[in-house]
């Protein structure tokens, strides 16, 4: 079944609706964008609140006004940890647009959003002056702590500084500051960089206009020697305030919420307009989505709707069968959450054929951070945990799947290194599936793990029945 989730769409400012208790962010509404305007919704208090949905052709955002940030249900407000939108208001009466994001080397760091807290994450200076605020969080203090490069991501572009001295400052802060306070004097006396500014000057003039209300008063804080600034004052004093846009989009399987006779091949659209498919997989209260090799590039895996406690990977035997394993973290380790990225491995150990054999999309389960140790490591298997003891503290502890362009053969460690049984477990105790993938969605693998715990590569030794792996998303 192929349904190409389309729609033409015509703008209409400023509408205003009601909506029912049962549903809580513009997410839940899905209207096309001529509905763009301030809609009601109701807090778990019971209380009524309101917020502006801006709506395009697969996404959205919602803001939220300085009146009613503290009403606002932000649990509920269906938003990206990888993106937000911040918007402008500059002295001459013109919005611009910027799509924030974490740098290249930190996108696998959530942004967090917090209001009137900022718990581990550097407090802003004018918490008290000005608050309560919306925070917006970058690297937690815990990475930010160190003197390395660190910045922000503002229209796909990286802007970066080294941290000087290790200062945790990392944010930016949006202030209600309801008595219109005057702000604490740091902003006298430090620090107008550069940095502070960029992501102001790559703004793109928006389409769309807010009311005056939903800009705050802000601050940005980075390092440790990237900057500091407030609005209105210095090389910002033409910034009237910013409005900060949370991003929802219905560009995952979860987002269709069909059950499971409908399970099949869907079409969506990513950030950059580019249409791909994805094999949506429906059972009675929950799911799996399935990215095929050709589409691996375009799919956009911040949107996919997914579980960090556990992935469906899907074998494909020679036999023509295919069977699945359900992986988790073995119970030692069931805190921490999985991690899956494509055509990179930041913070985990690199696959041996990231270049012969890639692009690939990388399940990680240990982060080389906590795989660089003689300790018991290994993956759980459809309940069952599988372990070995990892004996020199070499932190390999991944899942890859390769999408072998131009079906190259793989490196040559395979040949000499090392197909033990613990390669195989979670093969062998794969339960027959009961709804069957196209054979493009089955991926050339290689799984790794330790010191001692064994490398492999489908389609060779014990490994030799094997035709492919798909990777499952659950939601």
């Amino acid at each position: 079944m192929k349904v190409a989730i389309i729609a033409s769409f015509v703008y209409l400012f400023g509408c205003f609706g009601f909506v029912d208790g049962a549903s809580c962010s513009c997410e839940d509404l899905k209207l096309d964008e001529r509905k763009s305007g301030e809609y009601s919704f109701y807090n778990n208090r019971g209380e009524q609140y309101k917020v502006y949905c801006e709506f395009h052709r697969n996404y959205g955002y919602t803001f939220i006004s300085k009146e009613e940030a503290a009403k606002a249900d932000f649990a509920c407000i269906g938003q990206s940890h990888s993106q937000v939108l911040v918007r402008h208001l500059r002295s001459n009466g013109h919005q611009y647009d910027t799509v924030m994001k974490q740098i290249s080397s930190h996108s696998s760091v959530p942004l967090n959003v917090q209001y009137k807290s900022n718990v581990g994450y550097a407090r802003p200076q004018n918490h008290v002056t000005f608050g309560p605020y919306i925070y917006l969080g970058f690297l937690p203090a815990s990475i930010a702590r160190s003197k390395t490069k660190q910045g922000y991501r503002a229209n796909d572009v990286d802007y970066t500084f080294t941290n000087c001295d290790a200062n945790p400052n990392s944010y930016l802060a949006f202030f209600v500051n309801p008595n219109h306070n005057d702000p604490y004097g740091y902003y006298k006396r430090c620090c107008y960089t550069k940095l502070m500014r960029d992501w102001i000057d790559v703004g793109k003039k928006a389409s769309k206009y807010l009311p005056y209300n939903y800009f705050y008063q802000f601050e940005m804080h980075m390092g440790g020697c990237g900057g500091y600034a407030i609005n209105g004052y210095n090389t910002f004093n033409d910034i009237v305030g910013a409005a900060l846009g949370f991003r929802f989009s219905s560009c995952s399987c979860e987002d269709l919420k069909l059950d499971e006779r409908k399970s099949g091949e869907y079409s969506f659209y990513n950030s950059r307009g580019e249409q791909y498919k994805m094999y949506c997989e429906f059972h009675r209260n929950y799911g799996y989505t399935f990215i095929s090799k050709e589409e691996a590039a375009k799919a956009d895996f911040a949107c996919i709707g997914q579980s960090h406690s556990q992935v469906l990977v899907r074998q494909w035997r020679s036999n023509g069968h295919q069977y699945d394993t359900v992986m988790k973290q073995i119970s030692s380790h069931s805190s921490v959450p999985l991690n899956v990225q494509y055509n990179s491995n930041v913070g985990y150990a690199r696959p041996h054929n990231h270049a012969a054999i890639g692009p690939y999309i990388y399940l990680g389960f240990l982060p080389t951070s906590i795989a660089r140790s003689k300790t018991k490591q290994g993956y759980r298997a459809n309940d069952v945990d599988y372990t070995f003891t990892n004996c020199d503290a070499n932190p390999n502890s991944y899942l890859a799947f390769f999408v072998n362009p131009n079906h190259n053969d793989p490196y040559g460690y395979y040949k000499r290194c090392c197909y033990t049984k613990l390669m195989r477990d979670w093969i062998n105790v794969g339960k027959k599936a009961l709804k069957y993938l196209p054979r493009n969605y089955f991926y050339q693998f290689e799984m790794h793990k330790g010191g001692c715990g064994g490398y492999a590569i489908n389609g060779y030794n014990t490994l030799n029945d094997i035709v492919g792996a798909a990777l499952g998303f659950r939601f």
